[in-house]
């Protein structure tokens, strides 16, 4: 009678998942590296686009038959499971790190595949400990449920570090039915501006809806010809004299209106707040309590609501 089996350690099963994954990294690089040289050559910029549509489904499919074909090579069983489901686990690294708004290094390919190669051979593997093949297969699954909230939450911080740096003060109103859409500073500092929006409106606008519901507040130093009411022209606006004319409407405030778009400038110091809208005369009021209500605030106060 034959002794049975006994079933591979956990440590020979991730040497085998890593010895896999560097076979996968190496067919990676070799890809890479036919890409650039035979397909696309010397193309630049969107040139390149057409080209990589056509190669990148033809190395897609050649790249996974390949990979097998090696895993095949290599020992690697069951093959016809762990070839696609590593290639579907590396797609599914790749859109983690798309979400995460990383760099595209051409490492970033072969990292993918060389972790989602060794998931799937965890994963696929029968003789596997089962919390080895859950932990590996649910670690690759979690990776786009993780990475939004990673992204979000370093885009907050790097927004507050930028609006910590502007050399402008960050005037923000007292208005607790809106809430901050955007808000950033240009590279130099001297300017900043945000989008305010009603926290009824959904959190993703249309271009329509943005033109209809945004105010936008735009904070820089006076402009040395800014003398109203005749010469209006403040941040962002051209030099020229804007016609209408501005007429002062309350303390250090005027008030700019050509069609339906509405403006309120208002002075602090030697800087100047516009607030900008396209409501209408339903915009009035709102604009009058912004106005009245900016003053100096943290850069906590401009997180974008969700």
């Amino acid at each position: 009678m034959k002794p049975f089996a006994s079933a591979p350690s956990l440590k020979a099963q991730l040497l085998l998942a890593a010895g896999n994954s560097l076979t996968v990294a190496a067919g990676c690089v070799v890809a890479i590296f036919l890409v650039k040289r035979y397909a696309l050559g010397d193309c630049e910029g969107l040139g390149c686009l057409g080209t990589l549509v056509t190669t990148g489904l033809m190395v897609l499919v050649a790249g996974v038959s390949l990979l097998g074909l090696l895993l095949y090579v290599t020992g690697v069983r069951p093959t016809c499971v762990i070839t696609p489901l590593g290639a579907v686990f590396t797609m599914v690294v790749l859109y983690a790190w798309q979400n995460m708004s990383l760099p595209w290094p051409d490492w970033a390919l072969v990292f993918a595949a060389g972790l989602g190669y060794a998931a799937a051979t965890l994963a696929a593997s029968a003789d596997a400990h089962v919390a080895a093949r859950l932990t590996a297969a649910g670690t690759v699954l979690a990776l786009p449920l993780v990475s939004g909230p990673i992204h979000t939450h370093q885009s907050r911080e790097s927004a507050k570090h930028i609006l910590a740096d502007a050399r402008v003060p960050l005037l923000g109103p007292d208005l607790p039915r809106y809430g901050i859409d955007y808000a950033a500073a240009n590279p130099s500092g001297d300017r900043f501006y945000y989008a305010l929006k009603p926290r009824s409106a959904p959190e993703r606008l249309t271009p329509e809806d943005r033109e209809r519901l945004e105010i936008r507040v735009t904070v820089a130093a006076v402009n040395p010809t800014f003398a109203p009411p005749r010469h209006c022209n403040a941040p962002g606006w051209s030099s020229e004299p804007r016609d209408p004319p501005c007429p002062q409407v309350a303390p250090q405030t005027w008030r700019w209106k050509r069609d339906d778009s509405t403006a309120y400038l208002v002075r602090r110091g030697s800087h100047l707040a516009v607030i900008e809208a396209r409501q209408g005369p339903a915009a009035e009021p709102v604009l009058r309590q912004i106005a009245r209500t900016l003053s100096p605030r943290p850069p906590t106060f401009f997180v974008p609501i969700k």
